[in-house]
C-alpha cells in the first residue's frame, strides 16, 4: 500500500501543528525510501549478474544494457527533488539518524556520491567504533557501508579501501550488521581485483566462510581472480569446491563451461573436451525433458507451463517451435 503510505506521509508534512511536527523528518525519510525502495529481504544473495561476468559481457556484445539500476518508487524525481529541500531545511546536527541514513542512501543511488559521502560521515564517522551503542547505532555499519560506496563510485578507492577495512573490523553481533561486513569483504576483494592486486583480493574474499549466504559468490569470484592472475589449479579448486558445496546453483552450468575453458589455458585439450561434452550431454537430456512434454500439443502455453514445472530452468525458446496444426496448414 506504498501510494497511500506516501500520500499519508506527505499530509504529516503539510501539517504545521506541533504534534505533526515532531514527525516531518521520519516522514521524510519514509518518502525517500518510497522513491528508490529497499530491496526485498534476500535480495544481496540471489547470484545475478554480477556473479556471471562471461554472461553479461556476451549480452554486452549484443548491445544490451547491463547497468544495475536502483529500483524505481512511486516518488517522481520532481517530487523528490522537493523531498531534498526539505532534507536540508533540518540543520544536519539536527537530523534525525533514520533521516540522514535514508537521505545519505538516496544520493548514493543518484549518483550524487560527493553529498552522499558528507551526509553519512556524520552519521558512522571513521573515529567512532561500528557497534558502539547510543543514537544512531543502528544505522551505523549500514551508513558506513553506503558511504564506502559512494567513495568507490567517486572512484576514490584509496578512501573507499579504507572505510571497508574499518567495516570489517567491527564485531557485530546482529544478523544484518553481519552480512554488511561480509558484503564488505566482497567490495574490498572486487576494488582489489580491479586495482590488479589478486593476491589481496583472494584474501579478502576468504575471509567469507561456508556459513555466510555469500560464501557461493565469493568462492565464484576467487576463481576469476585466480584465473585471471593465471593460476589454473587453484582456480579449478575453487570451482570444484563451489560445485561440491552447492551442485544445483543457478550458475552451476557457467562453472563447468568456465572450468572447461581453464583446461584449454592449461593446453589439456583432452579434458576440456570432456568437459564440454559433459554439459552437452546435460542440455540434450534436459532439452528431451521438455521436449517430450510438448511433443502432442501446438499451444505455446502448455511450453511455458512446463518451464514453470521446471522453475524456469533450461529456458529455450528454440523448444517454442511445434509443426503447424492441420487447420493451419490448410489455410497456407
Amino acid at each position: 500500500m506504498e501510494r497511500w503510505a506516501a500520500e499519508l506521509f506527505s499530509k504529516n508534512l503539510s501539517d504545521r501543528r506541533s504534534d505533526a511536527r515532531r514527525f516531518h523528518q521520519l516522514s521524510v525519510a519514509k518518502l525517500f525510501d518510497l522513491s528508490v525502495p529497499r530491496r526485498e529481504s534476500g535480495f544481496a544473495r540471489r547470484p545475478g549478474l554480477s556473479a556471471t561476468p562471461e554472461v553479461r559481457a556476451r549480452l554486452q556484445s549484443v548491445g544490451v544494457d547491463v547497468t544495475v539500476r536502483p529500483p524505481e518508487g512511486i516518488v517522481g524525481k520532481k517530487d523528490a527533488e522537493r523531498l531534498m529541500q526539505w532534507a536540508e531545511s533540518f540543520p544536519r546536527s539536527d537530523r534525525a539518524p533514520e533521516l540522514r541514513y535514508s537521505y545519505g542512501r538516496y544520493l548514493f543511488l543518484t549518483e550524487r556520491f560527493d553529498k552522499a559521502v558528507e551526509e553519512l560521515e556524520s552519521l558512522s564517522p571513521l573515529d567512532i567504533p561500528m557497534t558502539r551503542g547510543g543514537p544512531g547505532a543502528k544505522w551505523r555499519m549500514r551508513a558506513a557501508y553506503v558511504s564506502a560506496s559512494a567513495s568507490a563510485g567517486a572512484e576514490d578507492f584509496d578512501t573507499a579501501l579504507e572505510r571497508f577495512a574499518n567495516i570489517v573490523k567491527a564485531n557485530p553481533k546482529n544478523a544484518t550488521d553481519r552480512q554488511i561486513k561480509e558484503l564488505s569483504w566482497l567490495a574490498i576483494g572486487r576494488i582489489q581485483h580491479d586495482l590488479d592486486e589478486p593476491e589481496s583480493a583472494v584474501k579478502a574474499y576468504r575471509q567469507i566462510g561456508r556459513d555466510s549466504p555469500f560464501f557461493p559468490e565469493a568462492m565464484y569470484e576467487t576463481a576469476w581472480t585466480l584465473l585471471a592472475g593465471q593460476q589454473y589449479e587453484q582456480s579449478i579448486q575453487a570451482l570444484d569446491l563451489l560445485l561440491i558445496y552447492d551442485p544445483d546453483s543457478p550458475i552451476a552450468s557457467e562453472i563447468k563451461q568456465l572450468r572447461g575453458k581453464i583446461k584449454i589455458q592449461q593446453r589439456d585439450y583432452a579434458a576440456a573436451e570432456e568437459e564440454f561434452l559433459t554439459l552437452r550431454r546435460e542440455f540434450d537430456r534436459l532439452g528431451k525433458q521438455l521436449g517430450r512434454k510438448l511433443s502432442t500439443q501446438d499451444d505455446a502455453r502448455v511450453y511455458f507451463a512446463a518451464v514453470v514445472r521446471e522453475d524456469m530452468e533450461n529456458f529455450s525458446l528454440c523448444l517454442l517451435y511445434t509443426s503447424p496444426s492441420p487447420r493451419d496448414r490448410q489455410k497456407s
